[in-house]
């Protein structure tokens, strides 16, 4: 997992409103929406599928203490069924 900051970034808190926003909206947990995002990083489990992403990751992302990649950001969409625009229309 990356570094943390020291302090939540702007753009990145931004971001991370925006999926908290999204997921709550949604009524659902860290943990359903982590279990549809594919690991970027991570491996396969031992089934080969991806394993999925950490639950406390995406809510520091939420709390915008990371800035995800485009490939991430995306993914998070995905999992949240809407398009990449909704979560960053407003940076």
């Amino acid at each position: 997992m990356p570094r943390r900051r020291a302090d939540p970034e702007p753009t990145a808190l931004a971001f991370g409103q925006a999926v908290r926003q999204q997921r709550q909206a949604q009524k659902r947990t860290l943990e359903d929406v982590a279990a549809h995002i594919p690991a970027v990083s991570r491996g396969k489990d031992d089934k080969g599928r991806p394993t999925a992403m950490d639950p406390k990751y995406l809510g520091e992302l939420e709390a915008g203490w990371f800035s995800p990649s485009i490939t991430t950001a995306k993914l998070i969409a995905d999992a949240l069924g809407i398009p990449l625009a909704d979560l960053v229309r407003d940076l």
